[in-house]
């Protein structure tokens, strides 16, 4: 098997299970809102992924197949929550760019997606926000600020999420790379000598 073939096998490996973990925690995670590896995933399918359309896919195909079940919301809200959520990926891609471009090692991938997953725990915060005091809210500045004075306490399960679910899913990806390297070079000894 060509090494472009292996790649694209295990991408696709990784997005399959990205979409099923992330897809699945929608339903078994509902007692605390917001805390999803949703956005993580999108994230970290942008730093990993050499496809940038099987990134962005990943996070769409995620919310439509929950969605379906869960039910839909006003239309503003969804457009800002799918929205803001197809951004992770590319998120996760600028961070990528940056870290093969200054040759970071694993502590500075590891920072650069920390900073990415607080950045688009941001991202999401306001446009959703935004979207919701359009729909829900008083359309002034007193609406606005009750607005995201209530969404505060999901805030900080965005955040904790994000930062966890980011941080925990590279660190898997790391060991999981670092497995799958051994165990090319104990089959394939060919490799070792070149």
């Amino acid at each position: 098997m060509n090494r472009f073939n292996r790649k694209l096998i295990i991408e696709l490996t990784v997005f399959v299970g990205f979409l099923l973990l992330a897809v699945a925690s929608r339903f078994w995670l509902a007692d605390m809102p917001n805390f999803k590896p949703v956005a993580a995933c999108a994230l970290l399918s942008g730093f990993l992924f050499s496809r940038i359309w099987l990134a962005l896919a990943l996070p769409l195909l995620v919310m439509l197949v929950s969605d379906w079940q869960i039910g839909s919301y006003e239309a503003t809200i969804m457009v800002a929550v799918y929205g803001s959520l197809a951004a992770c990926p590319l998120l996760g891609f600028a961070a990528k760019r940056i870290s093969r471009s200054r040759k970071f090692d694993r502590a500075g991938e590891a920072g650069l997606v920390a900073g990415s997953a607080l950045a688009m725990s941001i991202l999401f915060f306001v446009s959703t926000n935004l979207a919701v005091w359009t729909q829900w809210y008083p359309m002034n500045v007193e609406g606005l600020g009750a607005c995201f004075l209530a969404a505060l306490p999901f805030f900080k399960f965005t955040i904790l999420g994000n930062l966890l679910f980011s941080m925990g899913g590279l660190a898997a990806y790391w060991v999981a790379s670092g497995i799958a390297n051994r165990w090319s070079e104990k089959s394939n000894p060919d490799l070792i000598a070149s």
